[in-house]
């Protein structure tokens, strides 16, 4: 600030010696009669007082959001619980598919996670005394048989063999001869002869294989299979008391896993054939009826009218008006008696162009509640952008101010013996009409905002028209505006 005075000292005094010559020059020249008419200085007083800053736009009023909802899954729309002009909270259903299908998968699904489960419970549980004895017969029984089959018959079983055999021969012969007596029927089928005839053919049959058995031993068939039941039988019982494989035990839980994948897989399918709300809102929009076929299109539009927002817009040059945070008082055409408060929330970083105009588009926000009454999307609005504001501060006449650089000014001040002073002054708020004076200036002071020239010619002295050089180049400067 202090180099800034000195650089205006200097210039004065360089514009203070040409003016000066000039002067002297001017007035050695012309004649008398044509000295120029005598200016009259206009002056203002430094006042108190408040001042505000404005720009103006319109716009018009939108929802705080606006949701389009619709299913994830075509369908048939079953159920609609709602009505356009509802209140809705967030989770609320708002409608519903057809959903028989999904809860059948759903249910089927249920039933293999549990049958997967009880097979993973039944591989990792401990075995019963009942069990392990059971497979310790089994695995004995089948020994036995084995052991049988290796060994030679005795005497006393071939003699009891051969008796077997004669005795079923002897019964098959009885049984034939009865069978000849009647043979000639018609009936004989259907005649008991017949039967016990049959039965003592097999019991023959059955007696003379077991002989030829005994008698020729094991055949290598027989050896393999029973084998292979004693090899079964130890496998069973080990498997018992080990406990499952690695392997088993963990493609039971795959099983298990993939399972219960399925399940939440379908369930949110089935979760999906209602429509719920994500958020608070007013349902503004239905598409669709019961019974119609829809797809993933949606379906229902949900609008935050709680907090609703002004989409607004103004003049390029009003740009330095549009800051978020700054005021704005909102008046709707349809309300043109009531005024809302509210606040620039965002300034969007484009211009865009509104009626073939360049404009600045932004977003406010809308007090409610200092006017309690509905507010329709899409009511027409003029909004004023509140850009500043001073209190009880010094003011001075715009057209007072006078430009020395960026953010430099300085104004006339008139002192006691008429003369003019040019004082630095620190600028804040200003309109076209009144500026805020910070510093430089005093309530009372009195500044010149301009000239008048007189309408009659001046019949006085050069020296009496001109105050001077330094008063006429102090005309000079302050002749013009800011």
């Amino acid at each position: 600030m202090l180099q800034n005075r000195r650089t205006l000292v200097m210039l004065l005094a360089v514009f203070i010696l040409v003016a000066a010559a000039g002067y002297y020059y001017y007035n050695g020249s012309r004649p008398q009669a044509q000295q120029p008419e005598e200016p009259t200085i206009t002056t203002a007083q430094v006042r108190r007082g408040d001042l505000t800053v404005t720009a103006s736009g319109s716009g018009t009023l939108v929802p705080g959001y606006e949701l389009d909802l619709g299913f994830r899954s075509a369908g048939v729309l079953a159920e609609l619980y709602i009505q356009v002009g509802d209140q809705v909270q967030a989770g609320d259903a708002l409608a519903r598919l057809d959903d028989t299908t999904a809860q059948l998968q759903a249910a089927q699904s249920q039933i293999a996670l549990e049958l997967a489960e009880l097979k993973l419970a039944e591989l990792v549980r401990e075995p019963t005394e009942a069990e392990l004895v059971l497979k310790q017969e089994n695995l004995a029984a089948a020994q036995l048989e084995l052991e049988a089959l290796l060994s030679k018959p005795t005497a006393e079983e071939l003699t009891i063999a051969e008796a077997d055999l004669q005795k079923a021969r002897l019964a098959l012969q009885k049984a034939q001869a009865a069978y000849d007596r009647v043979a000639s029927r018609p009936d004989i089928a259907a005649l008991p002869q017949a039967s016990a005839l049959e039965q003592a053919t097999l019991d023959y049959q059955k007696a003379e294989a077991a002989y030829k058995q005994k008698v020729a031993g094991a055949t290598e068939g027989q050896l393999a299979s029973a084998r292979a039941k004693v090899a079964q039988a130890q496998q069973q019982l080990d498997d018992l008391l080990s406990g499952p494989t690695a392997e088993a035990l963990e493609s039971a839980q795959l099983q298990v896993e993939q399972a219960r994948n399925n399940l939440l897989r379908d369930q949110e399918q089935l979760a999906n054939t209602t429509l719920s709300a994500p958020v608070a809102g007013t349902v503004v929009a239905i598409k669709g009826d019961v019974g119609e076929s829809v797809g993933t299109n949606p379906i229902i539009t949900l609008a935050d009218m709680e907090t609703p927002q002004v989409l607004f817009w103004v003049e390029e040059t009003d740009l330095a008006s549009v800051a978020p945070g700054n005021r704005v008082n909102v008046v709707f055409e349809a309300l043109p008696d009531r005024t809302f408060p509210g606040q620039i929330i965002s300034v969007d970083p484009a211009l865009v162009t509104v009626s073939n105009t360049s404009a600045v588009q932004a977003w406010a926000s809308v007090d409610l509640n200092a006017s309690p009454i509905k507010l329709l999307s899409g009511m027409n609005a003029d909004v004023e952008i509140v850009a500043g504001e001073a209190r009880n501060v010094l003011l001075v006449p715009a057209q007072a101010l006078r430009e020395l650089g960026p953010d430099q000014y300085a104004v006339f001040v008139a002192k006691p013996d008429g003369e003019l002073e040019l004082r630095l002054v620190q600028v804040g708020l200003q309109d076209f009409v009144y500026a805020e004076i910070r510093s430089g200036l005093q309530e009372g002071d009195v500044i010149k905002t301009g000239e008048t020239q007189s309408s009659e010619p001046s019949s006085a002295s050069p020296d009496q028209q001109e105050p001077g050089a330094l008063g006429g180049f102090m005309r000079f400067l302050g002749g013009g505006g800011k």
